[in-house]
C-alpha cells in the first residue's frame, strides 16, 4: 500500500483492537478502591429496577436506609450498568457495603470485600466502554480538524495513565467520560436536533452528577445552529425548551427515587450532596488542612497538575495504603500503565494544548465556519467543565479531574496537527507532496 492511499481509519482500526485487548487484559491488575465495593453493593438496584422499580422511590420513613441515601447521593447509570455486567457474568451483588470507619480486616470479615470474580466482572464492564470512547474521540477529531487529528487523540487517550487506572475501575468515571464524549459529539453532529442534545447531556449527568458541567455547552449548542449564527429568538426558545424537557424527563425516568415525591426527593438529594462534601472537607481538613483547596487558583492548579503531570493515584486518602501497596506496585510495574508522565511530557502536552488555541485563532479565516463552530463548542465545553470543577470540587482527588482529560487530549491532538502542518508547509513541495497527501493535509 502506497503512503498516499493510507486513510486514518485503517491505522485507527488496528489501534482500537490493540488498545481494547490490552485494556481488557490489564483490568485484573488494577488496585482495589473501596468505592468499587459501594458501587457493586448498589448494583442490586438493577435487579430491583426490573422487578419492582417503585421500591426504589424515596420515602421519608426510610431516611436511615443506606441504599436510599446512596440513591440520593449518586447518579443511577453506573450502578445499573454494573448490575447488568455482573448479571451477565451470573454473579449476585455485593451483600455488604464498605465501611470506611473500619479497618481492612473487619470489612473483609463482614463480607464487604468483593470477590475477585465480582470485581473483575465490574472492571471488564467498565473497560468495555473504552473502545466507544476511542471511536468518539476519532469522530470528534474529524469534526474539528481531520481523521489524523482524531487518530492522534485516540492514541493519546488509549495510552493515558489516568484513563487506564480510573476509567477501568468499577466506579463512575468510565460512564462519565463516555457520556462527556458522546455529548460533545452530538453537540457537533446534531446540534440542530435539541432533543438529541438534551438526551446526551442527560446521560452524562446521570452517569455522575458532576456531568452537570456540560449543561451550559449543551444549551448554547442548540441556539447556535446553521452557519455559525444564533437562531431567531422564538426558535431558540423552542430548542431550549425541547432540550430541557428531554433532559429533565430522562433524568426522572432513570431515577425512580424521584417518582413518589420528586420535589422533596430532589431537595433531599441536594442536601445529601452538600452534607457529604462538608463531611469530606471536615474529615480531611482535620488530618491535613493543606489538602483543602480553598481558592479557585489552588483548585485550577491542582486540576492541571493532575491532568498533565501527576502519576496515577491508586487511592484518594491513606486509610488502606498498606493493604493496597503491593497491588499498586505490581500495577505500575506493568509496561504501559505509567506512560507519558513527568515534567518533560507534561511540558510537551501543555505546549501542544496552548499551541492549539493559538493556531486556531491565527487560522480562523481558513478553517471554515462549520469547523470553527465546532472549535467554539469544544472551547465552551472545556471552559464549562473546568469552571464547574473549580467551583464545586474543594478536594485534590485525582479521579475528580478525569472529566477534563479527554478535552485536554483533543486540544493536544489539534496542536500536534497544527505543528505538523506548519512543519510540512516549509518542506519543498516536490519532497513533501506524498507526505502531505498521506496525512490528508492539503
Amino acid at each position: 500500500m502506497r503512503l498516499r492511499t493510507v486513510k486514518p481509519e485503517i491505522p485507527f482500526i488496528f489501534l482500537l483492537v490493540g488498545f481494547t485487548a490490552y485494556s481488557l487484559w490489564g483490568a485484573q491488575f488494577i488496585p482495589f478502591h473501596p468505592d468499587e465495593a459501594t458501587y457493586l453493593f448498589m448494583s442490586r438496584d438493577f435487579d430491583l429496577g426490573l422487578s419492582d422499580p417503585l421500591s426504589l422511590s424515596w420515602r421519608p420513613e426510610n431516611t436511615g436506609d443506606l441504599r436510599q441515601q446512596y440513591r440520593l447521593l449518586d447518579a443511577p447509570l453506573t450502578r445499573y450498568y454494573l448490575g447488568l455486567g455482573r448479571t451477565i457474568a451470573g454473579l449476585p451483588p455485593l451483600p455488604v457495603d464498605w465501611d470506611w470507619s473500619k479497618d481492612w480486616d473487619k470489612n473483609r470479615a463482614a463480607g464487604a470485600l468483593p470477590s475477585q470474580a465480582l470485581l473483575l466482572a465490574g472492571r471488564i464492564s467498565m473497560t468495555l466502554l473504552l473502545p466507544f470512547c476511542l471511536v468518539l474521540l476519532f469522530l470528534i477529531g474529524k469534526k474539528v480538524q481531520s481523521g489524523w487529528c482524531g487518530l492522534a487523540a485516540a492514541l493519546m487517550f488509549g495510552t493515558n495513565a489516568l484513563v487506564l487506572l480510573h476509567q477501568r475501575r468499577a466506579m463512575a468515571e468510565g460512564p462519565l467520560t463516555l457520556g462527556i464524549l458522546l455529548a460533545v459529539w452530538v453537540m457537533m453532529a446534531a446540534r440542530d436536533r435539541p432533543a438529541l442534545v438534551g438526551l446526551a447531556v442527560a446521560l452524562a449527568f446521570n452517569s455522575k452528577y458532576s456531568g452537570a458541567v456540560l449543561i451550559p455547552a449543551g444549551l448554547l449548542s442548540v441556539i447556535v445552529v446553521g452557519k455559525g449564527r444564533f437562531t431567531p429568538w422564538k426558535a431558540a426558545l423552542k430548542n431550549l425548551a425541547v432540550c430541557g424537557v428531554v433532559g429533565v424527563g430522562m433524568t426522572i425516568l432513570l431515577n425512580p427515587v424521584l417518582w413518589s415525591n420528586p420535589v422533596q426527593a430532589a431537595l433531599e438529594s441536594w442536601k445529601a450532596r452538600q452534607t457529604l462534601v462538608e463531611r469530606q472537607v471536615s474529615a480531611i481538613g482535620s488530618l491535613d488542612p493543606q489538602q483543602i483547596l480553598e481558592t479557585p487558583g489552588k483548585r485550577l492548579s491542582v486540576i492541571l497538575l493532575q491532568i498533565y503531570l501527576a502519576s496515577p493515584a491508586a487511592s484518594d486518602v491513606g486509610n488502606y495504603v498498606q493493604e493496597t501497596s503491593a497491588s499498586e506496585a505490581l500495577y505500575l510495574s506493568i509496561p504501559g500503565h505509567h506512560l507519558f508522565r513527568g515534567f518533560a511530557w507534561a511540558g510537551i502536552f501543555l505546549c501542544l494544548t496552548i499551541f492549539a488555541w493559538i493556531w486556531v485563532v491565527l487560522n480562523r479565516s481558513e478553517i471554515g465556519v462549520a469547523r470553527l463552530q465546532n472549535y467554539g463548542l469544544l472551547a465552551v465545553t472545556t471552559f464549562s467543565v473546568l469552571a464547574g470543577l473549580v467551583i464545586t470540587v474543594p478536594l485534590p482527588f485525582q479521579r475528580y479531574a478525569l472529566p477534563v482529560v479527554p478535552l485536554a487530549i483533543l486540544w493536544s491532538a489539534v496542536g500536534l496537527e497544527g505543528i505538523t502542518r506548519l512543519v510540512l508547509s516549509h518542506i519543498p513541495m516536490k519532497k513533501s507532496d506524498i507526505l502531505m497527501r498521506g496525512t490528508g493535509i492539503q
